[in-house]
């Protein structure tokens, strides 16, 4: 039945015009090749469908541990440049504020709240990590502080600012718990940016050395 298909198939393409004959020519071996396999040809096939499926059973063996570092990957590159953007610029743009608000008011503001919508239009820098703490010291300078994500540096963590003399230095502090219900013991982080972190989590606490 198939060579008699073929036969027939191979007089329809020699009955066509001359300047389709390449066209011709190229269906009539891919029609040969489909309809003519010899044991060389399968064993060859089978081979490589074997290989095929090892690599893909390696694979999926291996990727809850590609997947982490995937993830992580993604986390470093992506993911906390574009957080940590988000946060520097809500950062500056409150800090910015509040000294028009005192330049306005001749003080600061008793709350953020007092920042919306005339100076800023939100406290808020990414709606699941909440917004900024704020409160004023006694010799009439600011603090602004916001819990960081988990992920920045692999242990709970906080920004914090200061004002001093129309200047305000901010930094970076581990959390490492809390005394008398509100005071918060902290450790500096070294790193300016979250993005410089390895990727890797810190294998042991890092206020485990608190001074």
């Amino acid at each position: 039945m198939v060579n008699q298909r073929k036969i027939t198939c191979f007089q329809v393409l020699k009955s066509t015009p001359e300047k389709d004959l390449s066209v011709n020519q190229g269906l009539y071996q891919f029609w040969d090749m489909m309809t003519n396999h010899n044991d060389e040809d399968k064993q060859t096939f089978s081979k490589k469908l074997s290989r095929i499926i090892t690599v893909a059973s390696i694979l999926l063996l291996l990727l809850p541990c590609y997947s982490w570092f995937l993830f992580r990957s993604y986390q470093i590159t992506i993911q906390i440049p574009r957080e940590w953007a988000q946060f520097e610029e809500r950062e500056k743009q409150i800090i910015e504020a509040l000294r028009e608000f005192k330049a306005s008011n001749h003080q600061h503001p008793e709350h953020l709240t007092a920042l919306v919508p005339h100076y800023l239009d939100s406290i808020i820098w990414k709606p699941d990590e909440g917004s900024f703490h704020y409160g004023v010291y006694e010799d009439g300078e600011f603090f602004l502080s916001a819990n960081v994500p988990k992920s920045w540096f692999g242990w709970p963590a906080k920004r914090s600012c200061r004002s001093q003399d129309g200047l305000t230095e901010c930094n970076f502090q581990f959390i490492c718990g809390y005394i008398q219900g509100s005071e918060i013991l902290t450790k500096p982080i070294v790193q300016e940016q979250p993005t410089q972190q390895l990727l890797r989590r810190p294998q042991t606490n890092p206020c485990s050395s608190q001074d």
